[in-house]
């Protein structure tokens, strides 16, 4: 699966190179400012992309042992950035159903997306909240991760989950959680999740 995807990406990247577009309602199909507007839009994530997808397999296929190393970890977590891949499917989605569905048909669908969108964005938070928690370094000795662990492991992982989402989801809306952060590293991380949210808060009101 891991080859399949890189080699699909990899044709994609190649074809956006290919791919006319559209400029002031004018269809670009000249391959230098097809490659300039790639370059300006899209390259340099989907290579940054690409380049991880090909240091997983690399590691992978090099050592078994590189399984459990910190690096392949944190190249793991790495691959959260493909959600700005998302957002082409989505932009792609919305210009179909302007030329084919109803006013009131595509309102319910971007709520709906809007809400996915959100739910997907506080998942890959809560993730990284728990790898903060679990992985992070701290200087107090101390990780919130080990105030909410259970001694019945067939239910921690669940629960465990669940309060890293209520975390996430309370950084974000500027609630109240019982979780708070024991050491510097942990601080950082709430630091710039309360900024996020206040910036996100202030656009969406605006």
């Amino acid at each position: 699966l891991k080859f399949f995807t890189f080699f699909f990406f990899l044709f994609d990247f190649i074809v956006n190179f290919n791919k006319a577009f559209y400029s002031s309602g004018q269809l670009v199909m000249v391959r230098r400012k097809i490659a300039r507007h790639y370059l300006k839009t899209w390259l340099v994530p989907d290579l940054l992309l690409l380049l991880l997808d090909f240091v997983l397999i690399l590691l992978g296929v090099v050592s078994a042992a590189a399984q459990d190393s910190p690096i392949l970890r944190l190249f793991s977590a790495c691959r959260m950035l493909k959600v700005l891949r998302v957002n082409r499917l989505f932009r792609f989605m919305d210009r179909l159903m302007t030329l084919a569905l109803s006013l009131g048909v595509r309102f319910m669908i971007q709520i709906c997306g809007f809400v996915f969108v959100t739910l997907l964005v506080n998942h890959s938070l809560c993730c990284l909240w728990w790898v903060v928690g679990e992985h992070g370094p701290t200087d107090t000795g101390l990780r919130w991760i080990d105030l909410f662990s259970t001694t019945q492991q067939e239910t921690e992982l669940f629960y465990m989950y669940m309060t890293a989402l209520h975390w996430t989801v309370a950084q974000m809306t500027l609630g109240a959680t019982e979780v708070m952060p024991t050491n510097s590293t942990e601080r950082m991380f709430t630091v710039f999740m309360l900024t996020t949210a206040l910036i996100f808060g202030s656009t969406l009101i605006s």
